[in-house]
């Protein structure tokens, strides 16, 4: 409302143009080289959605969205929207984005477990 005021045109003009400056941002983000990380890079997953939904508790609640982060130490950090956490998705999201022999951080699950093989060094925490 306040930028509304100050162009003095209505909000919904100013709802279209903010719309289209972030359509502006996000395809300029899509066309940036993917760069991969290296060196310690933790990652984890989370789930966003209600905090509570009736008959459904934690990973089973079926509307919230899997979301796996990774963050280079004193760096960059990158999220990526992903269909499920399993062994199937995280892993090609995993070496899409970390560089062979980089140091991961990240907790105890048998997931995790598989990137010894891939040629990662894993640390728990």
């Amino acid at each position: 409302m306040d930028a509304a005021k100050i162009v003095k045109v209505g909000p919904k003009i100013i709802n279209r143009y903010y719309n289209y400056f972030r359509k502006l941002i996000f395809k300029k983000q899509l066309r940036k080289v993917q760069i991969k990380f290296g060196g310690e890079v933790e990652i984890d997953e989370t789930y966003f959605g209600a905090k509570r939904i009736r008959g459904k508790r934690g990973r089973g609640a079926k509307v919230k969205i899997p979301v796996i982060g990774t963050l280079k130490r004193n760096g960059t950090v990158y999220t990526q929207i992903v269909k499920n956490s399993t062994r199937e998705q995280l892993p090609s999201v995993i070496k899409g984005k970390i560089l062979d022999d980089s140091n991961i951080y990240t907790y105890i699950w048998r997931l995790y477990d598989d990137l010894i093989v891939s040629g990662y060094k894993k640390e728990s925490y």
